[in-house]
Parts: C-alpha cells; sequence; structure tokens
C-alpha cells in the first residue's frame, strides 16, 4: 500500500480519536447537568435521558477503544488487520443502546401507573435547554466526521444524538403541558424517549451486524476492479468475484480472468500478475485471480457463444454466461458453460433450460446442454 493511503489512514485514526473524546466530554457534561436536574425534579423522564447521555459517553469510550485496535498492523494471530474491531465496537454500542432503551421504557411505565408531579423551574429548565444546542452541535459534527472518514460507529453516534434531541425537547414538552394545564405526562415523556432510544437501538444493530455477518460490497468497488482489470488487453472477461472486508479500505478478493487458451503457462502467470498489482496500486483490495482459458481464435465457438449470450440477456440481462466450451462426438454436440444468477432464480434452473432448449431447437444442430448455475457474491 502506498505512503498516501498510510497517511490517509493515520488521518483517518486522528479524526476517529478526536471525535470519540469530544463525544465523552460532552456526553459526561450533559449527563451531570441532567442529573442532577432530574433528581432535584422528581422527574423519570430527565433523569432517563441523563442516563442516556452517560451511556453516550460509554459508547464513545467503546468507538474510541475501536479505533485504536482496528489500527494495529496485521499479525500473526491476525494476518488480516484488525479493521473489523470497528465493527465490533459498533454493534457493543447498539447493544448498550437497546439495553438502556429497554430498561427506560419499565421505569417510564411505572411512572405512567404511579404519577408524580415534576417540579422544573426557570433556572433548570434553561439548563436542560441548553443541553440540547450541546447535542445539535455533536449530531452536525458526528455525522460530518462520520461520513468524512466512513464510520459506522461515528454515523451511529451521529443518529444517536438527533434521537437525544428529539428526546430531551419530549421531556420539555410534557413539562410545559404539565405547567399549563396540571397533566403529569411525565411518564408518557419518558417512554417515547425510550421508544426513541430503543428504534435507533435495532437501528444500529442491524447496520453493524450486516458487515460482520458478510454483507454485499459496495457496487461501485466491484465495478472499479472490473474495469481496471478490463483495461488489460489479454484480459477478456472478469466473473466468479468473491471480496471480503476486513475493516475501513482493507480488502481481499479472489476471481476468475478469462485469457487466450494460446498462451502459455508463464505468460498466463505474468498476465494476471501484473493484474493483480495493478489492482492493489490503485484501489485498497488484494486480489488473486484465477486463469479460465478463453477461446477467441474458432468462429463456430464463438458463434454459438454469441448466440446463447444473445438469448440469456431476452430472459434477464443480469444473467451471464461464461466458461464456454463445445464438444463434437459423432453426431452429437455438447454445450458446457456456467451461468451466473442472481438469487431469486433459486429454483427455476429447469424454466432456463427449457427457454434455451427452445430457442436451439430450430438450428441444424441440437446440442446437449450441461450447465452449471452459479450465484453471485457481488452486485
Amino acid at each position: 500500500m502506498s505512503e498516501n493511503i498510510v497517511m490517509t489512514e493515520r488521518q483517518r485514526l486522528r479524526s476517529g480519536r478526536i471525535a470519540s473524546i469530544t463525544g465523552i466530554l460532552v456526553n459526561l457534561l450533559l449527563f451531570v447537568i441532567k442529573i442532577v436536574i432530574g433528581i432535584s425534579a422528581k422527574s423519570v423522564a430527565l433523569a432517563a435521558d441523563a442516563v442516556n447521555n452517560f451511556t453516550d459517553a460509554a459508547s464513545s469510550g467503546i468507538s474510541l477503544l475501536g479505533f485504536n485496535i482496528a489500527a494495529k498492523p496485521a499479525d500473526d494471530e491476525h494476518p488480516f488487520g484488525h479493521g473489523r474491531m470497528e465493527d465490533i465496537a459498533a454493534l457493543i454500542v447498539a447493544v448498550i443502546v437497546t439495553a438502556i432503551g429497554l430498561d427506560f421504557g419499565k421505569s417510564a411505565i411505572e411512572k405512567i401507573l404511579n404519577p408524580s408531579v415534576v417540579e422544573l423551574n426557570i433556572v433548570q429548565t434553561g439548563f436542560v435547554l441548553l443541553t440540547v444546542f450541546f447535542k445539535i452541535g455533536l449530531f452536525f459534527y458526528f455525522r460530518y466526521v462520520g461520513r468524512k472518514i466512513d464510520s459506522l460507529s461515528l454515523q451511529g453516534a451521529a443518529f444517536d444524538s438527533l434521537s437525544d434531541i428529539l428526546g430531551t425537547l419530549t421531556v420539555l414538552a410534557s413539562v410545559g403541558v404539565g405547567y399549563l394545564w396540571g397533566w403529569q405526562l411525565d411518564g408518557w415523556a419518558g417512554l417515547i424517549v425510550a421508544i426513541i432510544i430503543l428504534r435507533g437501538g435495532f437501528g444500529l444493530i442491524k447496520e453493524t451486524v450486516e458487515p460482520l455477518l458478510g454483507g454485499c460490497p459496495d457496487k461501485e468497488l466491484v465495478d472499479e476492479m472490473k474495469n481496471i482489470l478490463m483495461e488489460n488487453p489479454a484480459i477478456h472477461g472478469v466473473h466468479d468475484i468473491i471480496l471480503h472486508s476486513y475493516g475501513h479500505n482493507r480488502y481481499f478478493a479472489t476471481a476468475h480472468a478469462e485469457l487466450s487458451v494460446e498462451l502459455s503457462s508463464t505468460a498466463a502467470h505474468d498476465i494476471l500478475e501484473q493484474a493483480e498489482i495493478e489492482v492493489s496500486q490503485r484501489i485498497p483490495v488484494t486480489l488473486v485471480l484465477h486463469c479460465d482459458p478463453f477461446n477467441t481464435d474458432d468462429p463456430e465457438l464463438k458463434n454459438w457463444r454469441v448466440c446463447l449470450e444473445n438469448k440469456i440477456a431476452e430472459i434477464d440481462a443480469l444473467l451471464k454466461l461464461y466458461d464456454f466450451k463445445m464438444e463434437k462426438n459423432n453426431d452429437k454436440v455438447y454445450f458446457y458453460f456456467h451461468l451466473l444468477t442472481p438469487r431469486k432464480y433459486s429454483g427455476r434452473e429447469n424454466e432456463i433450460l427449457n427457454i434455451l432448449y427452445k430457442h436451439l431447437s430450430g438450428m441444424n444442430i441440437k446440442p446437449e446442454l450441461h450447465v452449471t448455475f452459479v450465484n453471485s457474491f457481488v452486485k
């Protein structure tokens, strides 16, 4: 990896650390303000909001730990690096947020069943309102840095800050209603805060689990890798791409590249090795290529391939034919090829074969099809 990419990673780590430390300090300050006021005013909703800020501080601490561990270089125990620690940290944050939301919901229901007067004076209200502006600042800051460095944990913190803003405003609204009309809605406000927290927590869990399970890679990155490979005039096609993410800008991939059957094994090796190097120099992907011999000179083979490719494209443009081979045995003709299909076609293989056989039935020869159906690992 080039020095420029290394410097970018250092800058990313520095930005992540600063954002996490800022989140810790600001949220601890808001926790102290709200918990003191919440206890003195006997407001379960405000106390819940305060504890939520404390968990936000803890979440920022976990994010900071995740950034530090993810930045560690690869070692014998972790040859692919430690980049996924950021996703693990984000998942821990999401679980904490969800657990706190459940606890708040329980406290809020108890307050609904046993309401009490919330005593919040004008000075206390002013301090609580001030915390909203702090959270607005954190929301825009976390969102900016999270997008800039592509950090799921910081983008999650931005969403959490927005939830906190809505929660605190809900608490203040309930206090205002109680002051004007005497309705004790503190428990209901606490329940709304809990629901907001739970919604954010479940959303974060979904977002963080996906990369850990091995979600579909970014289409733009896959297309860029294909384009780089196809710039090589010796490569006639690329397929069977598998790409794994091991953290920010850390990808490992395998793919099949079609090369002319006329090439020697040494020449084919050198072409693929140079293509792998070219990819690694231009995008953060460590690639291993497999050679698929491709006959470019046989006109009959080429015509049959084009014929089948056109028919397959009529069925669905997402279907892709590759590894096409033809064998003749006396009066029999056999076609062997792989067909790349979206997973939505699972169970419809016979339907596709029937369409192809019907299309070939009007030809002078009636070939026998041997098709290997393959699901794509990329979009």
